[in-house]
């Protein structure tokens, strides 16, 4: 049982491995966007911008 469960978390590995890079583009440019969204909007300094 042990070794089946060896093999699948080495598979999983290589996958995240191969799609790595994607899938932290994915995951994290969203967090990053929504981050600095909410700092701008949070900001006082933007809120006194005369527009």
């Amino acid at each position: 049982m042990m070794n089946y469960f060896k093999l699948g978390v080495k598979k999983f590995l290589s996958i995240l491995k191969e799609e790595s890079s994607r899938l932290i583009g994915v995951i994290v440019s969203p967090l990053i966007t929504l981050f600095l969204l909410s700092y701008v909007w949070s900001n006082v300094y933007v809120e006194n911008i005369p527009f």
